[in-house]
This record gives structure tokens, sequence and C-alpha cells, in this order.
């Protein structure tokens, strides 16, 4: 069985025209200014009131692989799923090789009559990839780039897609989603036969490439017809990208203090990475997620926050206010928001981390600062 250098060696061998533009030259994008502050913990409560109410939805930090989906039968029963073959997000992923950081796998949404399936995150160097199937995926080798067993088994009318990429190679700062996929058109695809690394058979391939994507998808036919490469196209067209970010290769995300105590007036810096992927393992790419800082911070101030989160908020000093001390995040890898301490008595105080998002609410991190 080849080794899944073997297997990516057809990735790294294919490259764009030197004419493509020169990224390491762009800009990140500018944040779009902060909303005004809400007020104390009444207003605080209303909007976790009102997160609640619209979902009580919060963006899952797992780094796990996307679980095949069935496509529904003809009766219309729910689909079914299974188990996930990455490490339990409760420690986080621990990929062989890294310690520090890792990067996540592509996205297919895998509507109705698809499987899908995403790799476990994997270190710097190393590629991601993410197989859309009409037919259940059957059990590969741990080192595999395409689903060899699910390409053999296709029938005429079935479909496999694939997707590769390395993202390691890019730098954070043209993120977190630089690149345009709008390229990954079959109709622009080169058709071939199988090759040495795939599984012989009477079947064709489309093969397309747009920056850092490679797309491979498997027909069951020699000559697919414009309704299964119309089928296998909208499929691709819900391909996300994970963010050219590293990730913690273990544990949340979180923050950190640049110093957990000091004085009146001191300044202090609390950041840290950017979440950005949803719990279905779809990205939010909007650019809206923020990261919010607040100064004691109490459970009763996140009631519906909190119920849903991992992280509890340390107790609050009762004879002090509830203060916004500001926000960081939106389009870039990282967050970081400076503050300087209040006027108000010494003691431990918490500081509460919550990200806010287009469409999702969730407590990131809850640190204590002592005042002296």
């Amino acid at each position: 069985m080849p080794s899944l250098d073997d297997h990516f060696d057809a990735l790294t061998k294919v490259r764009p025209p030197d004419a493509w533009p020169d990224l390491g030259e762009r800009d990140p994008r500018q944040l779009v200014p902060p909303p005004p502050p809400i007020p104390r913990r009444i207003g605080v409560a209303a909007l976790a009131l009102t997160v609640a109410i619209a979902g009580l939805l919060f963006v899952s930090r797992a780094f796990t692989d996307r679980r095949p989906t069935a496509p529904a039968s003809p009766a219309g029963n729910a689909p079914t799923s299974e188990p996930s073959t990455c490490e339990d997000s409760s420690t986080g992923p621990q990929p062989s090789g890294s310690t520090d950081a890792v990067y996540l796998a592509p996205y297919l949404a895998g509507g109705e009559g698809w499987y899908t399936l995403s790799s476990c995150p994997a270190p710097a160097r190393d590629a991601t990839v993410a197989w859309a199937s009409t037919i259940p995926f059957e059990t590969e080798h741990a080192a595999v780039a395409i689903p060899t067993n699910a390409i053999a088994a296709l029938p005429p009318d079935g479909i496999v897609i694939t997707v590769e990429t390395v993202l390691s190679g890019y730098d954070p700062a043209l993120g977190p989603f630089p690149f345009d996929l709008s390229g990954l058109r079959l109709a622009d695809a080169t058709k071939r036969p199988p090759n040495e690394e795939e599984p012989p058979g009477d079947y064709a391939v489309l093969e397309v490439y747009s920056e850092p994507a490679l797309v491979r998808v498997y027909f069951g036919t020699p000559s697919a017809s414009e309704r299964l490469i119309d089928s296998a196209q909208r499929e691709l067209d819900t391909l996300q990208l994970p963010p050219i970010c590293p990730a913690p290769a273990q544990g949340g995300y979180g923050a950190e203090l640049s110093k957990d105590q000091g004085a009146l007036g001191d300044l202090v810096t609390v950041s840290g990475p950017m979440p950005f992927q949803r719990e279905d393992g779809s990205y939010d790419t909007s650019g809206k997620t923020r990261m919010i800082a607040w100064w004691n911070a109490s459970e009763e101030d996140w009631p519906y926050l909190s119920s849903f989160s991992t992280v509890r908020p340390s107790p609050a000093v009762e004879t002090s206010p509830l203060l916004r001390l500001g926000e960081g995040g939106g389009d870039s890898c990282s967050f970081s928001i400076r503050f300087t301490v209040p006027d108000v008595p010494s003691g431990d105080y918490p500081i509460v981390v919550l990200q806010e998002g287009s469409d999702s609410s969730a407590i990131e991190a809850s640190l204590t600062f002592r005042v002296t």
C-alpha cells in the first residue's frame, strides 16, 4: 500500500502558472468597525436570552473528522452516521509529530444522497483531505489520500469526490480564508483514466486544481453523463477550505493574559487564536466573529451561554461592576484585546472571553486577574 507521501506527490507536482499573483504581497483585510458597547448586566443577560431563543447555538471546538451522513432511504428514514476516528475532542486531537499546532481539514456539506468524511487535523507539511461519495465508505488504510475501496465499488451511476490540500505553507497574515475556489469547475477539468495509485477499473476521473486544492472526481463509468457531472458539481460547490491559521493541537482555543496581576492603570492584554469551525465541521468565513472580554462577569450574567459551555466563569466580586474591556478578532488568525486595570478594590476578578459570531455565541475562556 503506498504511503501518504506517495499519494500526495501528485498534489505537490501540480503548481499554478508563474503568472499567478504573489499572495505574499497581500495585506489582511480591514476589520469592520466595532459595535457600540452593550449595557451592563441587564443588557448582557438580554443578549444571552436572545441568543438562547435564536437556537442556543454555539461553535464547537471539537477537532474531529466529519461523520459520513447516509442518504435518505426511499421511505424517508433518518440518515445514519459512523463513529469518528479522530481523538476524543474533550482532550483535543494529538496527531503524531505535532505537539503545538495542527491544520484542519476541508469540508464538503454532503447533501441528500451523499456520504462525507474529512480527515483528522494534520501537523505542518502533511495533507488534509475531504471525501464525498454517493455510496458508503468502506474501511480504508489509515494512510490513504483517496478512498480506494469506495472507488473500486462504484456502480455506473456512482460518484466519489476527493479534495486534498496542504495549508501549512501559507502565511497566516493572508488569512484566514484567502483563496478563491470559483475556479473549481468540472467543465474545465482534465479527464483521464485511472493511474497507478488508483484501483484498476473501467471508470473516468476528472481532475481540477485551484490553489491550494486538488480535486479528483471519480465516476463509475468511463463516460459520465451530464446529469452525473452536474450532481458532482453541486456537491463540489459546497466545498470550504479550512483557515490557513494553525489551530491548537490539544485542548480548546482559550485565551491568555499578558500578566495575571497588577494595580490601577496597568496595561494588560488578553489574546489567543481565533476559532472558526462550527459544530457540523463547516467554517465561519463571514469575518464577523468577535472575541469580547468582560471584567467581573458572573454565571448570573450568562445564564444561558454558560449552560451550554464547558467553560465556567470564576466567582465575581459582588460589590464591583461588570465592565466591557473591549473586543478583537474578525478576519484574522488571532485576537488581542488591550485594557487598563479599572479602579476597583483589590482582590481576584474574573475575565470572561465571549465569542460572538454571525450565528452563534459561546464562552471561550475564563481567566482570573488579581488587583493588588
